[in-house]
C-alpha cells in the first residue's frame, strides 16, 4: 500500500497528521478498522479539526455522520466519494 502513495507528506510544511488505516486486513504499519472508528478510539479532538476522507458512499456518509456527533463541524468534513462508472 506504501507503493502507491504519489505525495509525501513528511515534505511538507503543512500541520498535518496522516493516519493510514485498512478495513479489510491488518498490515504491519497500518490501523485496521473503519477510518471513523479509528479516530474515535485514538481520541482525537475533533473540535477545530478538518478531515478529508474519501471512499465509498456508504463510508462518506457513516463518517460524516459519526465525526460531526462526535465533534467535528460539518463545514470541516471534506470528502470525494468514489461512484461506479458503468
Amino acid at each position: 500500500y506504501r507503493d502507491d502513495l504519489y505525495m509525501n507528506f513528511k515534505n511538507l510544511d503543512l500541520d498535518l497528521v496522516y493516519i493510514p488505516v485498512l478495513s479489510r486486513e491488518k498490515v504491519d504499519g497500518y490501523l485496521f478498522g473503519y477510518v471513523q472508528n479509528v479516530v474515535l478510539d485514538l481520541g482525537i479532538d475533533l473540535v477545530g479539526t478538518t478531515v478529508y476522507a474519501c471512499g465509498s458512499v456508504t463510508m462518506i456518509d457513516s463518517a460524516l455522520q459519526l465525526l460531526t456527533q462526535n465533534g467535528l463541524q460539518r463545514k470541516n468534513f471534506h470528502s470525494d466519494a468514489f461512484v461506479s462508472s458503468n
